[in-house]
């Protein structure tokens, strides 16, 4: 018997909405708890620049180093000027209450 939470097809809107701006998914590749901050920053550009907008960052080995390390990442996508070529950030009215920085990026 299928879970009352489950869906045999799209709700209404659903479909366009993907087709508009893509399957949303978020990346851990950058964050991965034994990288340094340098290789983590980069890590966070390329994936940044290949269309991600969503970040994970693996935490936990002590608060100092979890602390550091999101700010890393969150100093990379905040930036306008590291947003991918032809992207521009969105307006503030269409950000306004949603977990994101002035880049629509979230970490």
């Amino acid at each position: 018997m299928p879970s009352k939470y489950s869906r045999t097809k799209p709700r209404p809107g659903q479909t366009q909405g993907v087709e508009r701006i893509g399957y949303l998914a978020y990346v851990t590749s950058a964050g991965w708890l034994g990288y340094v901050d340098d290789k983590l920053a980069r890590l966070t550009l390329e994936t940044l620049h290949q269309g991600f907008n969503h970040f994970k960052v693996q935490v936990g080995s002590n608060i100092e180093s979890g602390l550091r390390r999101g700010e890393v990442i969150q100093s990379a996508i905040v930036q306008p000027a590291n947003l991918p070529k032809g992207r521009k950030p969105p307006s503030a009215s269409s950000t306004e209450g949603k977990n994101v920085g002035p880049t629509g990026m979230c970490l």
